[in-house]
């Protein structure tokens, strides 16, 4: 191993956790149901995560893929397989067959709407219909919702996969990577441009296709050029981009496949990616990096759990101090009740960091069990 490799290692470690940290965060806490203040140049929401979060996420999920094994389409969508779509399947058919329990316990409601979509009892047809959704990336159930992430990210990698195999048969070296970075620019554009001007948009495949791009750019800028992420003049012009983005264009829902061209998508990823990065190496050996950190590694545990985790807390405020808040919204909708949002952003963090630390536990124990048998 080279030393730059041996920094790269090194970089997902620390810096790069910590940006998934913060990421994470900045999911739940928009989850929270907060009302932030609104100026006349910004919304408050929109810098704090709505612009970034999920697109910094999508980057990051370029930054350690290797182009020997992305012109091997079968093997790696297999890999993937394993890595990706089965972890999330384990979190969301266990939400499927709990449903009718969640709505008896009081965790859904039959006069709730849930996004569009009103609960009721299922029969046992509908547990196979939806579990079959749920296996064909399809599956829609509220408390897991936010997981559309993981089946998305499943599909645009194998997207990006079967796309540097067929550009890595014509093209080599530089020609590879500006053909693959031309064609998912336009990939991009041609999806966002049928959405917004058209109301032209395909489930988890038209934001698939955007991803691509954020794919790119985190291959492009990690395994690549291998940035370093240590300039301050390059960090002070992607907070200028983004900044700018921001004011003239507000927040990013890449659930919807919603933002304002291509270049507001790259300034929401790209460009916060790298500033965020630059932050990071300046805090991942103090104790607020550590912890970041720690988040970071177990955000697709916290992506799964924490609107399971908000229930926990509604539970508590209602029992421990007498509060109403109604247990059966998947989001808490605190308003400008700015304090209440601390120990949902706490709990909606920290239980499903705590669970995946015991899953891991057991996980260990029972290999050397199985080794020392």
């Amino acid at each position: 191993m080279n030393e730059s490799q041996m920094q790269l290692v090194g970089m997902r470690d620390d810096a790069i956790d910590i940006v998934k940290g913060l990421a994470i965060m900045g999911i739940v806490l928009g989850h929270i149901g907060v009302t932030l203040p609104a100026f006349k140049l910004f919304h408050t929401g929109v810098l704090l995560y709505s612009m970034w979060h999920v697109a910094v996420f999508f980057v990051l999920s370029g930054f350690f893929l290797n182009d020997e094994k992305l012109k091997k389409p079968w093997s790696f969508t297999i890999g993937k397989v394993k890595s990706l779509y089965l972890k999330t399947l384990c979190f969301y058919i266990p939400a499927v067959l709990l449903h009718n329990i969640l709505i008896k316990i009081g965790f859904y409601s039959v006069d709730v709407n849930y996004g569009g979509k009103k609960m009721v009892l299922y029969s046992g047809l509908d547990f196979v219909k939806k579990i079959i959704e749920s296996v064909l990336l399809a599956g829609r159930e509220p408390i897991v919702g936010p997981l559309w992430f993981a089946y998305v990210l499943f599909i645009a990698l194998v997207g990006y996969s079967i796309l540097s195999f067929f550009i890595g048969k014509f093209f080599k070296d530089e020609q590879y990577w500006i053909v693959k970075g031309l064609l998912c620019f336009a990939l991009a554009m041609v999806s966002s441009i049928l959405t917004q001007k058209y109301s032209l948009t395909l489930n988890r495949l038209s934001n698939s296709v955007a991803v691509m791009l954020l794919i790119f750019f985190g291959q492009l800028f990690n395994v690549r050029l291998r940035l370093s992420y240590k300039s301050g003049l390059f960090a002070i012009g992607a907070a200028l981009l983004f900044f700018h983005e921001v004011v003239f264009h507000g927040g990013i829902s890449l659930n919807n496949n919603a933002f304002n061209g291509v270049f507001h998508l790259l300034c929401g990823g790209v460009a916060a990616t790298y500033m965020l990065l630059y932050m990071a190496k300046k805090i991942e050996h103090n104790f607020l990096g550590m912890i970041l950190s720690l988040v970071g590694r177990h955000s697709f545990a916290i992506m799964a759990l924490h609107l399971l985790s908000f229930k926990i807390c509604t539970m508590l405020l209602n029992g421990c101090f007498g509060m109403s808040i109604p247990l059966a919204e998947l989001i808490p909708g605190v308003g400008k009740e700015y304090v209440l949002a601390i120990p949902y952003l706490l709990i909606g963090t920290f239980v499903p960091v705590f669970v995946a630390w015991l899953f891991c536990k057991i996980k260990g124990c029972a290999i050397l069990r199985k080794k020392e048998c």
